[in-house]
């Protein structure tokens, strides 16, 4: 799960290949995540005006799961929700 902060609700994807990926913003949430062929045209939320990444809530491929805060950087999380 990504939390976001500004005019779009949380995001959640159950399952996201390796990889480099683009989800865009929508009027009523996000569209689904696509692979990233070329960057032209993007524009990251990291360097967006309109949002703010606040959180990220992860599994890794052994099973152990991550919590990363914007003020706490990455922690190892009991369970990702």
């Amino acid at each position: 799960m990504i939390d976001v902060k500004g005019d779009a609700p949380s995001i959640r994807i159950a399952v996201l290949p390796p990889g480099h990926y683009f989800v865009r913003a929508k009027s009523a949430g996000w569209d689904l995540p696509k692979p990233i062929v070329s960057t032209d045209g993007l524009m990251p939320i990291t360097k967006s005006p309109k949002h703010l990444v606040t959180a990220m809530k992860f599994c890794d491929p052994l099973g152990s799961s991550w919590l990363w805060r914007v003020d706490d950087g990455l922690t190892e999380a009991s369970s990702v929700a």
